[in-house]
């Protein structure tokens, strides 16, 4: 049983590690080059140059998100501080507006 736990411990945290641009759903190492506000949305464009929606580097969080301030604030402190990001989407996206709707942003420590 022991044995059991540690191996799938090993692999969620091999999985977690890996979790880069080729992991369903997962963008990383993007650097946040412009950020902007609408009514409906914020977004966040990249150095990315993955075409998903229409546009190369663009992604979307939508105004409507309980969370939508929060994700806003740390893409804008990505830019500030010329740090990379890391965001979360389903995959196949569900573009809005030629962009990636996302729904984790993390800042990466580079």
């Amino acid at each position: 049983m022991k044995k059991a736990l540690k191996v799938i411990v090993i692999f969620l945290a091999i999985t977690v590690l890996f979790a880069g641009t080729s992991f369903a759903g997962w963008y990383s190492g993007l650097e946040v080059t412009r950020v902007n506000v609408s009514s409906e949305y914020y977004i966040i464009t990249t150095s990315s140059t993955q075409n998903l929606c229409g546009s190369e580097g663009r992604f979307i969080i939508l105004a409507s998100d309980l969370t939508s301030r929060e994700m806003f604030s740390v893409a804008l402190s990505a830019f500030l501080s010329e740090k990379n990001i890391k965001v979360h989407s389903e995959d196949p996206p569900d573009c809005v507006d030629g962009g990636v709707p996302i729904d984790i942003i993390t800042i990466l420590g580079n």
